[in-house]
């Protein structure tokens, strides 16, 4: 997908951690959900590392029956071989549940649509959270040329609240 050297991609990664700690100040009792990229996704691991060094709270999804739960993740944890390519935690973490979900795209749009990998997991696990009222705040992790005028949704798609590139936040509350 990307054209650029390991080195600049490291450094965007950096850039993009960076902003993601400007911009949601964390309690120690957050828990923030990141995610283990396949080839292709924007790599959040810079930014998670960071966070399990401050002591914060981070969690990785794991795929459970037909939704993802959230279970510790610290930077020496082995992961696992999980579905459609994935790397998750052992199923013998706890779950907790998270404030704040750092999720991947294939792309998103100016409304704050995200297309995902077509598997529907984070839709779902959303929609569930949001049933249950469980205050949770949604993430989207890209690089800048992820961004696309549209993109068609229906009544299983679930929006994001912002989205974090190496050089932009967007904000899509309330129609921002």
């Amino acid at each position: 997908m990307s054209t650029c050297t390991a080195d600049e991609l490291d450094c965007l990664s950096l850039q993009q951690a960076a902003l993601f700690e400007r911009t949601f100040p964390l309690e120690d009792s957050c828990v923030i959900a990141g995610y283990w990229p396949l080839s292709n996704e924007c790599d959040p691991t810079p930014l998670l590392q960071c966070l399990a060094r401050s002591h914060k709270n981070v969690v990785l999804p794991r795929i459970e029956r037909n939704h993802l739960i959230f279970v510790p993740w610290a930077p020496s944890a082995r992961l696992e071989p999980g579905p459609l390519g994935t790397s998750q935690p052992t199923a013998k973490a706890p779950i907790l549940m998270p404030d704040y979900i750092i999720t991947p795209l294939v792309a998103f749009d100016k409304k704050g649509a995200r297309l995902g990998q077509g598997g529907g997991f984070y839709d779902r696990t959303f929609h569930r959270f949001a049933k249950q009222t469980y205050a949770f705040t949604v993430v989207g992790y890209a690089f800048d040329c992820q961004y696309v005028d549209f993109i068609p949704q229906d009544t299983q798609d679930y929006p994001l609240d912002y989205v974090i590139t190496p050089t932009t936040l967007y904000d899509f509350r309330n129609g921002q």
